[in-house]
């Protein structure tokens, strides 16, 4: 319950920035807002190989090669139908939907954080 405790309690002083009544500004809730969404760094360390994956995989899947469509020609492909057309070895519009959504979602992210840091940059140079 600790983690709980200390969770409520930043909670509630990031709310508190936002609140006039309390003493709080809109400049001092952008600048609580951004430091906690600036503190991701190591939830984008993670995200960005999963999502250069997801990018490779969409890259190299996303037009038949000529092996695989001899292979599907002779039958001898065998790949998930889940995931892989069998006609022609590409992707199916499941997996093209699970990997673009996963990009987008990392690159989301990304911007999201290179945005607070750049307000916690600029919030140093001229709010201090």
């Amino acid at each position: 319950m600790t983690s709980y405790n200390t969770y409520s309690f930043l909670w509630h002083i990031r709310s508190t920035a936002w609140d006039p009544e309390r003493g709080g500004r809109v400049r001092d809730g952008i600048a609580e807002t951004c430091w906690y969404l600036s503190q991701n760094t190591a939830n984008i360390a993670l995200l960005l190989p999963r999502a250069g994956l997801c990018l490779a995989l969409l890259l190299t899947f996303s037009s038949s090669q000529p092996g695989t469509l001899a292979l599907a020609d002779s039958g001898n492909i065998r790949r998930d139908r889940t995931f892989f057309n069998s006609q022609d070895g590409t992707l199916s519009g499941y997996a093209e939907g699970v990997l673009i959504a996963n990009a987008a979602w990392a690159a989301w992210r990304t911007l999201i954080w290179l945005c607070a840091w750049y307000v916690c940059y600029l919030r140093r140079l001229f709010w201090d």
